[in-house]
């Protein structure tokens, strides 16, 4: 992979199934530091490169980032509509508002596929929502990663998104193929750094390219 000497990244959701593969990516990526905002920051591994601090202390002011990286997400079932709607769409939100004022140019967020603003489904909705917000703060590079049910070890039992998960295993599901939570961080990591001006919105046929 190629490396990203000199520079910093912010990553929230760092202990979850992306999150966590994702902090092992970007700590290897060779950046100066990776500054991480977590919920439970005693949860998150200390590493000489990767500084941890709570959500309500925030980044010091002195603190500098390139790149935003962001793998926030709950269920309806963990956190009612209320909690959802908190940490799927606020608080990617206003994590990306302090990237930006703290430097960032370029943000690479997990969002969901079929998230849309104008949804019947909540989270769908919330997604969109979140998504058009984030394109509305004005970074350089905005890349929006939309996978389908996520394969992993979680911290949480989710019976029924396993199963899902392997029913939609197979690649003729196309977009609406599982993929591991490790894929996805990976391509992550190499791609955001590189990636072209403007919004790009990746899907399962993309991730599963850049992650190889």
């Amino acid at each position: 992979m190629a490396t990203e000497a000199g520079r910093c990244a912010l990553l929230v959701g760092a202990t979850g199934l992306i999150g966590s593969a994702l902090l092992s990516e970007l700590q290897q990526s060779g950046y100066r530091t990776v500054y991480v905002l977590a919920r439970h920051p005693e949860r998150v591994a200390p590493a000489a490169n990767v500084a941890v601090y709570d959500f309500h202390s925030g980044l010091p002011e002195s603190a500098t980032v390139d790149h935003y990286y962001c793998a926030l997400g709950t269920t309806r079932k963990q956190a009612g509509s209320d909690g959802l709607r908190q940490i799927d769409k606020e608080l990617v939100v206003a994590c990306a508002r302090l990237a930006l004022q703290h430097g960032a140019h370029t943000a690479s967020i997990v969002s969901a596929i079929g998230a849309d603003p104008l949804s019947w489904f909540l989270y769908n909705r919330l997604k969109g929502e979140m998504e058009q917000q984030v394109e509305q703060l004005g970074f350089r590079h905005c890349l929006f990663w939309q996978p389908s049910i996520l394969l992993g070890q979680r911290q949480q039992k989710r019976g029924l998104e396993r199963l899902t998960g392997w029913l939609l295993s197979s690649a003729l599901f196309a977009n609406y193929q599982a993929l591991p939570g490790q894929q996805i961080a990976r391509a992550m990591a190499i791609f955001s750094p590189r990636a072209r001006p403007g919004v790009t919105r990746l899907r399962v046929k993309q991730i599963k390219q850049l992650s190889h």
